[in-house]
């Protein structure tokens, strides 16, 4: 279900099931192209800066659906929010984009070992590109997730029947009655 909604620029947008991107960006001209590439199917919210993003994260949890962030931010920079994702195990859930002018290979590899998935880099010349990689980033993982809940219930499901094997086993007389 698509519902229309208002993000905080003013732009209608279409939201599915509360679905949210964040994009952290200190410059607000980076903040408003890539709000303008995502807001027609997801809530985009905004942040100036780590501080914010990490308020954020903490309210929003798991409805968070992909984290665009920047690198260099004058509160916390975009390494202490991945080290803040890694402290609550975040990490994994969320695909981390980083949003850099940056080209030192040190740096990009630092965030790749940090989480990040990909990197967008600024200037941003391919909007569909950039977008299509969010996307498939964000179906990759909610994949992953319901993955990992079959394989839960799969788990539970082949616990309870070893349970229940056992107790036939130990209890002759029902052993009986349920052959």
């Amino acid at each position: 279900m698509r519902l229309t909604a208002v993000n905080n620029r003013g732009n209608r947008m279409k939201k599915q099931n509360n679905k949210k991107i964040l994009i952290v960006d200190d410059f607000e001209l980076n903040r408003a192209i890539l709000c303008e590439m995502f807001c027609r199917d997801y809530e985009v919210i905004e942040a100036e800066g780590g501080r914010q993003a990490i308020e954020i994260l903490k309210k929003e949890g798991t409805n968070i659906k992909a984290l665009l962030l920047d690198i260099v931010m004058p509160d916390i920079d975009g390494f202490g929010v991945l080290d803040f994702l890694s402290e609550q195990n975040m990490i994994e859930k969320l695909p981390v984009f980083l949003i850099t002018a940056e080209t030192a290979v040190d740096t990009i590899m630092r965030g790749f070992e940090k989480g990040v998935v990909d990197v967008i880099n600024k200037p941003i010349n391919d909007p569909a590109i950039i977008c299509k990689r969010v996307y498939n980033a964000i179906e990759l993982y909610q994949k992953r997730s319901n993955l990992e809940c079959l394989h839960k219930t799969q788990e539970r499901l082949h616990r309870q029947l070893e349970f229940r094997k056992k107790t036939l086993q130990e209890h002759p007389l029902l052993s009986d009655k349920y052959r």
